[in-house]
């Protein structure tokens, strides 16, 4: 949804992209829901800590340099699919629950990537 809002395309476009990506989105968390049984429940176990003023000067940077490793992989990983998609001539539909399945399987094999760990 973030290249959606990036990208911008217009009228008659938007919605179509906009279709595509809920229907690949759909099917993603139907395939990882089926394969690893639950989403964001009871997810995390948050440890007690106790805050100090340099833990937010510290996180500056590291913040910033996460955000600059995963725009990074979030670009070749855009470019090479879409190269992919390009190459193999699928009929429209067929692309987004391609890409669903994909995503899906990502996040089985790599649970972190989808923001959680396996199990409770």
């Amino acid at each position: 949804m973030f290249i959606l809002e990036l990208a911008r395309p217009g009228g008659r476009r938007f919605a179509k992209t906009l279709a595509t990506e809920i229907v690949a989105s759909s099917v993603s968390v139907g395939i990882y829901f089926a394969i690893a049984g639950a989403v964001f429940l009871y997810a995390y176990q948050v440890p007690q800590y106790a805050f100090e003023d340099w833990q937010l000067l510290a996180g500056v940077p590291l913040g910033l340099f996460a955000v600059s490793r995963r725009v990074l992989l979030l670009m070749v990983v855009v470019r090479a699919t879409t190269r992919l998609f390009e190459l193999l001539k699928l009929p429209g539909l067929v692309r987004p629950i391609l890409g669903g399945v994909l995503f899906g399987a990502i996040g089985v094999a790599l649970p972190l990537t989808m923001f959680m760990m396996r199990g409770r």
